[in-house]
């Protein structure tokens, strides 16, 4: 069956599906007061983790996968394992949904990402990603474990503490690849060195990134202010080093570029955060890494693999600038809103995601029957 011939078909798709159903369903709860079946774990922790977690993890095994095979030339999966992966993740869906008891929200839940870990250690041992990989897996694995546990007994600080530890991974994770893939990309499609990164800065800025990200998790502000205030000039540097002017002719670099802005303006978002705590309400630094950097990142990997793999020309069309204008409105309404309206829940909060979601349903129109067909030829 080609739907399960490649680990991105399936993965992809249900990411994908995951961005249209979750955010759609949650706003449908907190606004037009849907019911939700869950009794242990709220509405609000429900979403959280699954767009954190859920969606990430189908954005993670359907591009670690497929991009191993290429890192190590060696297949990534067997005959019916693939099936059995998503299956896992459907059915952890179906229980942080449901909810059952609370022994099984701790224990199937977290599957899908702990299987992925095991493939990966598995995959890329004695490979320059391993390290990188298994850690930010491990990272996130515990984080998603913190998360439920904490949900589960009504612990507000330790939800909010693995939220922070889950941004810290994805930020990182965002980090070392955009600076790969951008400069590859932009490189190699115009056959010449036009964009690169010095490996001195790099190091420096990751530090910095880190150590603000730290002070981020154990609340310490005053400190985090001056790391956050030197971690944006040096993303705003290492935007300037990646951007080249040949790129306004490559539409598929262009996404690439302005999910790196939005690794920039988190930043920029957190020290307004800090310095105004009355506009922090509505986690407007985590929806412009999760529903901006993270969603964009998504959108201009998974259209490039999903052209590149399944045989097809890598080129820009209709539906994949539909999803990337629609996806960046949406996320840009949704952070911006709560910081000049003081209040996420009201009808913009529809507005954002109608557009965010929209930017992934004009992907399915896509791609989805593209995975349902055989490599072209």
């Amino acid at each position: 069956m080609a739907f399960f011939s490649a680990p991105f078909r399936p993965f992809f798709f249900l990411t994908a599906l995951s961005a249209v159903l979750i955010p759609m369903y949650f706003v449908c709860i907190v606004i037009n007061e849907y019911p939700f079946p869950g009794e242990l774990i709220n509405s609000f922790a429900w979403h959280g983790h699954e767009m954190v977690f859920g969606f990430t993890s189908a954005l993670l095994t359907g591009f670690l996968l497929t991009a191993s095979a290429k890192w190590t030339g060696r297949p990534t999966f067997k005959d019916g394992e693939l099936a059995l992966l998503v299956l896992s993740w459907v059915i952890a869906r179906v229980v942080i949904f449901f909810q059952p008891n609370m022994l099984l929200v701790l224990f199937i839940v977290p599957i899908p990402l702990c299987l992925l870990l095991i493939k990966m250690f598995i995959i890329l041992k004695g490979s320059r990603n391993f390290i990188p990989i298994t850690l930010i897996l491990s990272v996130l694995l515990s984080s998603e474990l913190m998360l439920l546990y904490g949900a589960s007994v009504n612990d507000s600080e330790l939800v909010t503490k693995s939220y922070k530890i889950a941004a810290m991974a994805i930020y990182i994770l965002l980090f070392i690849f955009s600076g790969r893939l951008i400069t590859f990309f932009t490189n190699s499609r115009f056959k010449k060195e036009l964009v690169s990164l010095n490996s001195r800065a790099e190091i420096i800025t990751f530090t910095t990134i880190l150590s603000s990200f730290l002070l981020y998790i154990f609340d310490y502000e005053k400190a985090e202010l001056y790391f956050c205030i030197i971690a944006l000039l040096l993303m705003i540097y290492r935007g300037i080093k990646l951007f080249s002017k040949e790129v306004f002719k490559e539409k598929m670099l262009i996404i690439l570029v302005v999910a790196h802005s939005w690794l920039v303006l988190f930043f920029g978002v957190r020290i307004i955060n800090i310095l105004n705590p009355d506009i922090s309400d509505g986690q407007s630094s985590f929806h412009a890494l999760f529903a901006g950097a993270l969603a964009t990142f998504a959108i201009g990997i998974m259209a490039r693999a999903s052209l590149g793999h399944s045989g097809r020309k890598i080129e820009s069309s209709f539906f994949i600038n539909c999803s990337f204008i629609s996806l960046t409105f949406g996320a840009l309404v949704r952070v911006l809103t709560p910081m000049f309206t003081g209040n996420v829940f009201n009808w913009l909060l529809h507005i954002s995601m109608g557009f965010w979601t929209l930017g992934f349903i004009f992907f399915l129109i896509k791609f989805t029957p593209i995975y349902l067909k055989k490599r072209a030829s």
